[in-house]
C-alpha cells in the first residue's frame, strides 16, 4: 500500500497546490490503483 500510494502520488494525481489531506488528494485514484494492482477490495459498511 505504501509503494502504491507513492506511485499514485507521482503518476496519477495532480494537485493545484495548497494543503490537501491524503484522502482528498488521492482517494479515488488510489482506491482504483489498489483494486487493480494490489488485489484489495473495498465495501461500504
Amino acid at each position: 500500500m505504501i509503494a502504491e500510494s507513492a506511485l499514485c502520488l507521482v503518476r496519477d494525481v495532480q494537485g493545484e497546490g495548497g494543503i490537501w489531506t491524503p484522502g482528498a488528494l488521492m482517494g479515488p485514484a488510489l482506491r482504483e490503483r489498489l483494486k487493480e494492482r494490489a488485489g484489495l477490495t473495498f465495501a461500504a459498511l
